[in-house]
């Protein structure tokens, strides 16, 4: 490598010139050549001593670019208290052309890197004549909201030249120049200072009014900032991107945790944060409280002796400035919790991106994968996961949602050594990533009813009206008329135990949402655990943090089936929680986070309607469910939120018999067995002996799988432990009263 540095200069005077480096920054200087690690002091002495005599290299070159943009206008007049600027009319009468130069560093394969010198942007492109496009969206974007007066100081700037300056001995100039400060000692243990967006992030997009408006509030206004926007809407990415423009001040990332970590005992905590205010009340640095909300619930008992509260003198005394995010839900808490705290947050709202402007997001992404990984991205697969990710992924917002979609194709992609995402491949990394199978969320493909009335049938033996209503509910979704603000369906299952309740909404959540897991996602809560109002907590997880089991568990797979089972046992608190996940498809925990339904089937079970006088057994009729007792039972309003009320017939003879076949099948897909190729051949006496020994006239089916344990499972483990070298087919059949395997 040259041991010459290249720069890009302005003659400002005869005598006066200024210049920085080109396409690389300081870190990416030093980890190349050890000896620029001070070049930073020497640039500008070097650029008198050589003026335009300075060295060319062949690798970087200077190029203009030709663009045409019209700016709008920002008002005359700011007020910190302003949401954000507003346009005048029409913007500039006309357009404006502008030559923009542009330091360019060309591969020998093709493409290379660009650096718009008037913005600091570096750009990748594969071809010389994309750059002119590339280059003319950034500086539509930089120039919005751009006065007459700064656009004019742009047009008047000198020609810049492209110098290579000799480095200097890093030692020389150390003796030249002071050290640098140290950086703050309270705030380097307590939080990070924010260099811009992480590796590999894909930038902020279409998202420049909203950069200047945030870079204004926070570091030429006097407010703190709270941004708020739904989840994935873009604002960490925001807050990240703004800090690595405004270089002359620090960010510093924390959480509201880490202010207090360090302080086990009372009253210590408060002199960790005297600490942190004097130290950015003397640098004029941005503390970003990634949840900043959170400062409200930490430090004391509640809101008023929060460290919310014992930084509010210093907010309101200017010494400090905060920047966090929230979503609406977590900042309406936060106002009903501690308004005067609120208060002192200037609320910056972040809309999701929609239209055109996604249209272009999506365009960008396509060329930062190709650029970055070397994968192209179908121009029709951009189309394709935009509407997949709005009909499927409605709670989370764009432009998140889609930049992580695309990425994960692209990774999808290379692990398979493929050069393009094309439609088929999406469909099947968004199928992987919700569970969902092809055949729904692919709209080319047709669902059979018929075939999946049989699949089914097979799985839920004796029960006509259930398998009804599965089918009917997964038809719906495909057909994408499932109401979009509740559920995807809400089903109470009514009717005797051990006939195939949960068993159904097992099968349901194999099929429908169960694609590539390894266990079906059904999230099953027993209703009889929740008979005291004090076990809300349970329910909706603890102030302090913790989640629930079923918070947990529709984060993590928000596409499920949600399964309350006896819900006639829980307290009627329950009742009042279960109506909002029916009503708006929400549920908000105990510390005020949204958990999102409206991909879960709910199924509620209950053994109310079952007439004492009907045989709970043998029978396969309905005629002894009587719908009254739960009209009784229900109030109207949570009645009125079921779609339907499928009522469990007791299980005829038939059904016993085939149940008992499926258990005993089931066995083959065993590792012990499976792992082996060994397949099992069960006599018919085998079954009966099951059937015997496993149904229980009160508990139904439900012993079934007990009796197979027992009986036939233990005995075919006898048999492999005395027959290790075992495969093939195995015999399984009752001799003298006891189930033998030879």
């Amino acid at each position: 490598m040259s041991d010459r540095l290249p720069v890009v200069a302005w003659q400002l005077a005869p005598t006066l010139a200024v210049a920085r480096t080109a396409l690389r920054s300081w870190d990416e200087v030093s980890a190349a050549h050890a000896s620029v690690k001070a070049a930073g002091s020497d640039v500008r002495d070097r650029v008198q001593e050589e003026g335009a005599l300075g060295v060319l290299t062949e690798e970087v070159e200077l190029a203009w670019v030709a663009v045409t943009v019209r700016p709008r206008i920002l008002p005359t007049t700011k007020s910190p208290r302003n949401a954000r600027p507003k346009a005048r009319q029409g913007g500039f009468a006309e357009a404006v052309s502008l030559k923009v130069p542009v330091v360019l560093a060309p591969r020998e394969e093709g493409g290379g890197r660009a650096e718009v010198l008037c913005t600091g942007d570096v750009l990748h492109y594969d071809k010389r004549a994309e750059l002119p496009g590339l280059v003319e969206h950034l500086i539509r974007e930089a120039l919005a909201w751009t006065s007459p007066e700064e656009l004019w100081r742009r047009l008047l700037l000198p020609t810049p030249e492209l110098l290579r300056l000799a480095c200097k001995d890093p030692e020389d100039d150390a003796r030249r120049r002071p050290p640098p400060a140290p950086l703050p000692e309270t705030l380097k243990q307590v939080a990070d200072v924010v260099r811009g967006l992480p590796p590999g992030a894909m930038g902020v997009w279409e998202r420049e009014d909203d950069l200047q408006h945030l870079g204004w509030q926070l570091f030429d206004g006097q407010r703190s900032a709270l941004i708020v926007g739904a989840p994935r809407v873009g604002k960490t990415s925001l807050i990240a991107e703004a800090a690595r423009r405004h270089r002359g001040v620090r960010v510093w990332h924390t959480q509201a945790g880490r202010l207090t970590a360090r302080s086990p005992y009372l009253g210590q905590w408060q002199q960790q944060v005297d600490r942190v205010i004097d130290e950015l009340e003397s640098t004029g640095d941005v503390l970003w409280v990634e949840d900043l909300p959170e400062l409200a619930a930490i430090g004391g008992d509640d809101p008023s002796s929060s460290v919310a509260a014992y930084l509010l003198p210093a907010l309101r005394a200017g010494r400090i400035k905060l920047v966090g995010e929230a979503t609406p839900e977590v900042a309406d808490r936060l106002r009903l919790r501690f308004a005067t705290f609120a208060d002192r947050l200037e609320t910056f709202t972040l809309g999701p991106l929609d239209g055109a402007r996604l249209a272009k997001v999506a365009e960008l992404a396509r060329q930062q994968h190709k650029q970055r990984a070397g994968v192209e991205i179908a121009e029709s697969t951009g189309r394709l996961a935009v509407r997949l990710l709005d009909r499927f992924l409605r709670r989370e917002q764009f432009p998140g949602k889609l930049v992580d979609l695309l990425a994960a194709a692209v990774t999808e992609a290379k692990s398979r050594q493929l050069t393009q995402v094309d439609d088929a491949l999406l469909l099947q990394v968004l199928s992987r990533q919700t569970g969902l199978p092809a055949v729904l969320v692919d709209d080319r493909q047709a669902l059979d009813p018929d075939e999946l009335q049989s699949w089914f049938d097979a799985r839920i033996q004796g029960q006509p009206d259930a398998v009804r209503a599965v089918v009917d509910v997964v038809s719906t979704f495909k057909a994408g008329l499932a109401d979009p603000g509740h559920p995807l369906a809400t089903l109470l299952f009514a009717g005797p135990t051990g006939v195939g309740k949960t068993a159904t909404a097992r099968a349901l959540a194999a099929w429908a949402f169960g694609a590539g897991m390894k266990e079906a996602p059904l999230v099953r809560l027993d209703m009889s655990e929740y008979q005291s109002p004090t076990q809300i907590d349970k329910l909706l997880g603890t102030s302090d943090g913790q989640p629930s089991e079923l918070v947990r568990r529709v984060r993590e797979h928000p596409f499920c089936v949600v399964l309350l089972d006896e819900i006639e046992k829980a307290s009627p608190v329950f009742f009042d929680t279960l109506l909002g996940v029916l009503d708006q498809g929400t549920l908000t925990d105990a510390r005020g986070r949204v958990v999102d339904f409206r991909n879960a089937v709910v199924i509620l079970t209950t053994n109310l309607g079952v007439r004492s006088n009907a045989a709970p057994g043998f029978g396969g009729s309905s005629a002894g469910f009587d719908t009254s007792a739960i009209r009784a039972f229900f109030r109207p309003e949570l009645l009125n939120r079921i779609d339907r009320v499928v009522a469990f017939r007791p299980l005829s003879a038939d059904s016993i018999r085939k149940i008992a076949e499926l258990e005993l099948a089931a066995i083959e897909l065993r590792p012990g067995v499976a792992q082996r190729g060994i397949s099992l051949l069960f006599a018919p006496e085998v079954v009966d002996r099951v059937v015997r020994a496993g149904y229980d006239p009160l508990l139904g089916a439900r012993p079934l799988q007990r009796a197979v344990e027992q009986l036939v499972v233990a005995a075919v483990a006898r048999y492999l432990l005395e027959h290790r070298d075992a495969m093939g087919t195995l015999v399984v059949e009752v001799v003298e009263g006891d189930v033998v395997v030879h």
